[in-house]
């Protein structure tokens, strides 16, 4: 699984596959992506109590640093 967002980025082309919308984005669009399923995923592991306190806390401002001192945030405005 973590393969294909490396080979996405790559040759943003093959995301058709799973998307047809996908087709046309750029690297920066797949990363955003992978960065967003990553996050995701961590909040689930949470949900399920796999992630303690003070781990999911690392999360949480990892995710609050992605938003406020990348591009992350406003991409998702768009």
């Amino acid at each position: 699984m973590h393969d294909i967002p490396e080979l996405t980025i790559a040759r943003p082309e093959v995301g058709e596959l799973l998307d047809r919308e996908s087709a046309n984005q750029g690297p920066k669009e797949s990363i955003a992506m992978y960065v967003l399923y990553i996050y995701a995923y961590a909040f689930h592991m949470r949900q399920r109590k796999v992630l303690r306190d003070n781990e999911w806390a690392g999360w949480i401002w990892s995710v609050r640093a992605a938003f406020r001192k990348g591009t992350r945030g406003s991409t998702g405005k768009q």
